[in-house]
């Protein structure tokens, strides 16, 4: 029979993965929904830049942990208040990946849309940066932006530079894949 022909299960059996010469008890399980997530994140962030704005953001994660690495892919809505020169209150968007070796840490990447209705003014503000991950489900992001005006006439934000906190909960639906798995 030709390989492609064959018809193979894509949910691998408790008993099927083999790390060494033992039996892995955290199997391979696929999520619900890829999209929605595995779990909760709670972000609070303080960004430094032509004007200071504090954070606040919930969303969903989709976190694989593997035999060194954990990635994490998160989306969710946030709320910034400007606390310099201005009182604005923005509403975002955002959408991150990041990938973290504990207690070591890794590489984060960050899009945010952000609006303001009051004046009618939309950005969009790209992040990089490292993320020290003292245990899985805690993190500490230092990160680089920038802000691009979409529409509007004053963009408040520019270049700056992120302290961001987060913390995920249900661990215990965390994506476990064997070593022989790739992140999805």
């Amino acid at each position: 029979m030709h390989c492609c022909a064959q018809n193979i299960n894509p949910v691998v059996a408790k008993q099927d993965i083999v790390v060494g010469q033992s039996i892995n008890k955290n199997y391979y399980k696929h999520p619900k929904n890829l999209f929605w997530g595995n779990s909760t994140v709670f972000a609070s962030g303080y960004t430094h830049s032509t004007t200071n704005d504090l954070a606040f953001e919930i969303g969903r994660a989709y976190v694989a942990e593997s035999e060194l690495v954990i990635t994490y892919r998160n989306i969710g809505v946030g709320y910034d208040h400007l606390f310099n020169n201005t009182t604005d209150n923005y509403y975002k968007l955002f959408y991150e990946l990041s990938g973290a070796m504990p207690p070591l840490g890794g590489i984060s990447m960050r899009l945010e849309g952000m609006v303001n209705n009051i004046f009618n003014t939309y950005f969009l503000r790209p992040y990089i940066g490292l993320t020290y991950t003292p245990v899985p489900k805690l993190h500490f992001d230092v990160q680089y932006c920038h802000t691009f005006l979409l529409a509007g006439k004053n963009d408040p934000f520019r270049n700056g530079i992120t302290l961001r906190a987060k913390m995920y909960l249900n661990e215990r639906n965390w994506v476990n894949l064997p070593a022989h798995k790739h992140h999805p």
